[in-house]
């Protein structure tokens, strides 16, 4: 705010400068009014010199300040907005808190090591005509939930480029989710920088060994032509995790399809395809168990199988039964399924190969390779049977003869046990029964004494009738006397 006022000065310098007449009226001014007029003007020019120094200070003290409030938001940020989108399968547009919080307990920070904060991210998931009859088709559900994914995954990185996101898909946001995996690498195909965004998938039909539409890669250009992909790329920067149970129709589809017990077991399948708690649905409660790859956790398989392929790390969840068995299962004659399942379990793994990796792209086949047909592969399948065969023995057997329940063990009494309180009512009982128990007790003693008297009596010496003559004081060892009969004197003795 100086400066208008420093260059009136300048220009009023000037102006007694130039002017011929101001020139000769400072030739008659004093001495003193001319020293007077330098110094105001050296002055005025401290004080605008050290207004600009001191503007220049707040300036830069300001941007200072700015910048430590940035950096101190970004690394709130990095810490609190570690998000992960969350969505849900076909059918369940809306995500719920219960299920946002059952997928970040069990599969997204177990996954990728904790730290995320679930967010809902919301998708068709319609599938014309079974959803709806005015519904998007599956295809076209898919190719709007990209698009809005994409959308949520851009405003994201820009907002925090360095801060980790991870995507969770289940079932057909599984497949939305890979189209957005491998749009991203299309992306930053070209740049050394790349997003720090990982994925989470579950029951994902884009499986490359084992889901539904990357076993028919037909059905897939036909449901999801939109996609232009069968399978989920494995060759991408961006960590991924992918989830499946044994048996699942959508992500563990039979290698081989003229495996008829292994088709009619996959359609039964898709109630293994319901990974939420087992607790929502009673008719999967023992048979479809909740699924957690939370070693910690007590709905983790220990039998759950981890292998990495590419940039993917697969788990693969075992199923207790056969799908095509819980029918029978709900109706109560589990026992009776027991004794076949495990011979049928074989002939049915017949329809899986499960030598090959998760992450390879395997299509469905006729039959097996002549590589298969080994002799490992023939003592397997023999060991299989025996084991199977047992295993139902060992059922029916239990079943006409159920295994005694084991003894429960004794309870131990401590030394120092407390003593209790009694009522009134069984103090009176318990002094009762004493009071009985004391009079027995007496009555038995008496009835003793009076034994021991009757036998002393009996054992002692009577005196022989008519013999009051004839008896005699002797005396014992002891110097006790008692009575005894005179022997008579015969004279043959003497």
């Amino acid at each position: 705010m100086f400066l208008p006022c420093w260059g009136d000065t300048l220009a009023a310098r000037r102006r007694v400068v130039d002017t011929s007449h101001w020139t000769a009226v400072g030739h008659s001014l004093p001495r003193s009014a001319a020293a007077f007029t330098r110094i105001l003007a050296a002055l005025l020019t401290a004080v605008v010199l050290a207004g600009l120094i001191t503007m220049s200070g707040v300036e830069a003290a300001t941007r200072t300040s700015a910048s430590l409030r940035s950096a101190a938001s970004g690394a709130i940020a990095l810490l609190s907005e570690q998000a992960a989108l969350v969505m849900s399968g076909t059918f369940e547009p809306v995500v719920t808190p219960t299920w946002i919080a059952q997928v970040m307990e069990n599969m997204v920070n177990p996954a990728l090591g904790g730290g995320y904060i679930g967010e809902e991210m919301t998708t068709p998931e319609e599938f014309w005509p079974v959803s709806g009859l005015f519904d998007l088709t599956f295809n076209n559900s898919i190719g709007r939930g990209a698009e809005l994914l994409d959308a949520r995954v851009q405003e994201k990185l820009q907002s925090s480029p360095q801060t980790p996101l991870a995507v969770f898909g289940y079932s057909q946001s599984a497949i939305i989710a890979a189209v957005e995996k491998r749009t991203l690498a299309t992306e930053y195909a070209s740049s050394d920088l790349v997003a720090p965004v990982s994925f989470v998938l579950m029951g994902n039909p884009y499986r490359p060994n084992g889901g539904f539409l990357s076993r028919i890669p037909l059905l897939a250009r036909v449901l999801t032509s939109s996609t232009r992909m069968t399978s989920t790329p494995t060759d991408t920067p961006f960590p991924t995790v992918d989830i499946a149970r044994q048996y699942d129709v959508w992500s563990d589809f039979p290698t081989y399809p003229l495996n008829l017990l292994a088709d009619i077991n996959s359609l039964f399948g898709g109630i293994n395809h319901w990974y939420l708690p087992e607790s929502v649905n009673p008719l999967l409660k023992g048979l479809v168990p909740t699924v957690s790859i939370d070693p910690a956790s007590p709905d983790y398989l220990p039998t759950t199988t981890v292998a990495s392929y590419g940039d993917t790390t697969y788990y693969f969840v075992p199923s207790k039964n056969l799908p095509m068995f819980y029918p029978l299962r709900w109706i109560g004659l589990g026992p009776v399924v027991d004794v076949f399942e495990p011979l049928v379990r074989v002939f049915v793994e017949l329809g899986y190969d499960r030598s090959l990796p998760a992450g390879q792209v395997v299509r469905a086949r006729l039959l097996p390779g002549l590589n298969n047909l080994t002799v490992d592969n023939a003592r397997t399948f023999v060991s299989d049977i025996r084991a199977a065969v047992a295993q139902g023995g060992q059922a029916l057997a239990d079943l006409f003869c159920p295994p005694k329940a084991p003894d429960p063990a004794p309870t131990a009494v401590p030394l120092t046990a407390p003593v209790a309180t009694a009522s009134p009512a069984s103090v009176h009982r318990s002094t009762t029964v004493a009071a009985r128990r004391a009079a027995v007790d007496v009555a038995a003693a008496a009835l003793a004494r009076a034994s021991v008297s009757a036998a002393v009596r009996s054992a002692e010496p009577r005196p022989l009738v008519g013999a009051s003559s004839g008896t005699r004081r002797d005396t014992d060892t002891s110097g006790q006397e008692f009575d005894s009969p005179r022997r008579l004197h015969h004279p043959s003795r003497h």
